[in-house]
């Protein structure tokens, strides 16, 4: 057998590079001279090279006397810093401008003194076809299901900032053609400088215009105008597309999905205008009720002149007009919640005291439940300052009483109370606030609703009245003054509303 040795003498290395399906190069690591390459390496080579260094006349010549310069920093990069390079579906031009596509590596080989530059190189431009056919096709279904939305879609190229489409929905909410939007710059439909302030509702496109700069938008109401002067009311979502490409993301575009919400909003205003009307209109009656039937009770009590069945029936028709008074100015509020009109005037008030006059009066109104108030950690003559609307604060917490009695209709004990809590260094930070039944509780379902618009247990008997708005205001309230609420339940066995709000002092009566 003949001895390794031997066996190189057939230069088994020549035959194995010669066979590779990768083309193989070496240059010298100081000017890029080519050394040597394998018979597919150069083949790779000649289309991108002048016909006088094609086949191995390019052998013993530089990059630079090759006119191949594209990667000259490449190069300088890898001899300086010995850090190898991958490159993926790079894509690289032929003399003739055929666009091609090539996975190439280059490595420093350190041999002693010796120092070379390895470089590989495969053609994927098959490949890459391919995945763009792939691609394309994938875009074509896409944008099949996309034409079937009755939402407007919009999506542009950030290369260019070309919008490349539109469904028809988009084209009918904005009431142009797709062909006058496809292809377009999305800066053409910008009045002025496309600022927001442009025109009565601002441009539609203003939106893609800001996802391309990456910005995203999420279910923002939207008043855009059109191009013949009149708007429309939108919910709007706007995202930048991304891809990655080498381990590297970029942004290839951005995308807008918009839906007509002009007559729900129109139908929103007609209700919030009917409410205001309704509470305008019926609180004078209302008042003029309760003041005669006042005034009735008080002759009562002058002339002892009425029976006891009057004076039963005048206690009921006072407490349901308050009680009818106060569903009309709740939904007032949440007509003026939807509008933004909801506004507090906050000022530095005694909580306590509040939560008092609250209790005293919920006493005489809900005779059957026994009112109680605990303190911990406070005296009942201190003061406990806080920041917060006086009006809307008493409405929040007579809500929780209200409903502390409503949902314990077997009367009971209604416990209120009030703890003052301190933060890791021991500084008086927030008020915690809570109102306890013994009532039918909430079931475990159903808390995480509890606090929703019109929400009503399903578990809930029907003689319990109400619009399922009593506990929304209270969140809303108690959210708008930096305060947070909620709830622990055990069904049949009462309910713990719980409610925190920031401190500004606690003010303790001087001892004489």
């Amino acid at each position: 057998m003949a001895s390794r040795t031997e066996a190189k003498k057939y230069h088994y290395a020549d035959i194995v590079l010669e066979h590779l399906p990768v083309g193989v190069a070496v240059y010298d690591a100081q000017e890029f001279r080519l050394l040597e390459a394998n018979t597919l390496f150069l083949t790779n080579l000649e289309p991108f090279l002048d016909p006088c260094w094609q086949q191995e006349r390019a052998i013993g010549h530089t990059l630079a006397e090759l006119e191949i310069c594209n990667f000259m920093d490449i190069f300088r990069s890898v001899a300086e810093s010995a850090e190898a390079y991958r490159g993926e579906a790079l894509p690289l031009a032929t003399l003739q401008g055929q666009l091609t596509y090539w996975d190439w590596t280059l490595d420093l080989i350190e041999d002693g003194e010796n120092r070379h530059l390895l470089q590989t190189m495969t053609n994927v431009t098959a490949q890459v076809q391919e995945r763009r056919q792939a691609l394309q096709g994938g875009e074509m279904c896409l944008h099949a299901l996309l034409d079937q939305l009755p939402e407007g879609i919009i999506i542009a190229k950030s290369e260019d900032d070309l919008i490349n489409y539109v469904n028809p929905a988009a084209a009918y909410l904005l009431k142009t053609s797709l062909p006058c939007l496809l292809g377009s710059s999305v800066h053409k439909f910008t009045p002025g400088d496309g600022s927001k302030n442009d025109g009565p509702g601002g441009p539609w496109n203003r939106y893609l215009i800001e996802a391309l700069r990456g910005e995203t938008i999420k279910s923002q109401e939207a008043v855009i105008t059109l191009h013949d002067g009149s708007n429309i009311t939108v919910l709007l979502s706007g995202v930048p597309l991304f891809m990655t490409l080498n381990g590297q993301k970029s942004m290839t575009g951005a995308v807008i999905a918009f839906q007509d919400i002009t007559t729900q909003k129109s139908m929103e205003q007609h209700k919030n205008d009917f409410l205001a009307i309704a509470n305008h209109e019926l609180r004078t009656p209302i008042t003029i009720i309760q003041g005669f039937a006042e005034l009735l009770k008080m002759t009562q009590a002058e002339e002892d002149a009425l029976s006891d069945f009057t004076h039963t029936a005048l206690t009921y028709i006072i407490d349901q007009s308050e009680h009818l008074a106060r569903l009309i100015e709740a939904m007032l509020d949440i007509s003026k919640i939807d509008q933004c009109q909801f506004e507090l005037k906050r000022e530095p008030h005694d909580l306590l005291a509040l939560l008092t006059g609250i209790i005293k009066s919920q006493g005489v109104v809900a005779k059957n439940h026994r009112f109680q108030l605990q303190l911990e950690g406070i005296q009942e003559r201190d003061k406990v300052i806080c920041m917060f609307d006086r009006q809307s604060m008493i409405q929040a917490f007579s809500n929780l009483m209200n409903n502390a009695v409503k949902y314990s209709p077997g009367a009971g004990e209604i416990e209120t109370g009030l703890r003052v809590v301190e933060d890791m260094q021991g500084q008086q930070k927030e008020v915690l606030i809570w109102v306890k039944d013994h009532g039918i509780g909430i079931a475990p379902a159903e808390i995480p609703h509890i606090f929703d618009r019109f929400y009503r247990g399903s578990t809930l008997d029907g003689y319990i009245s109400g619009f399922g708005i009593g506990l929304y205001l209270v969140k809303e309230i108690i959210t708008r003054h930096s305060g947070c609420v909620w709830v622990e339940s055990v069904q049949n066995a009462g309910s713990t509303f719980y409610v925190s709000l920031p401190l500004l002092s606690i003010e303790q009566e001087s001892s004489v």
